[in-house]
């Protein structure tokens, strides 16, 4: 979703799931490259994402460009 600040327009990405199956593939890359493309044309200046912290996905989005942000942490909270 499109996020809106004082100073730029970032879009949010919560999630990618690609099924085992097809997975390294170039499915994940292809859909990437797809959003940023439509969201630089609505004039978004920002991509953040939340991913699972582990090395097979960590490789996967430093490839694809992004870094881990130093400035936010995931915060979180379970009720029983």
């Amino acid at each position: 979703y499109y996020k809106e600040f004082d100073d730029l327009k970032a879009y949010f990405l919560e999630e990618i799931v690609i099924f085992a199956e097809y997975q390294n593939k170039g499915y994940g890359a292809m859909f990437l490259k797809e959003l940023e493309e439509v969201i630089r044309r609505n004039g978004v200046e920002h991509l953040e994402l939340i991913s699972v912290n582990d090395e097979h996905h960590m490789h996967f989005y430093k490839k694809a460009g992004f870094y881990a942000a130093s400035n936010l942490a995931m915060m979180g909270k379970h009720f029983n």
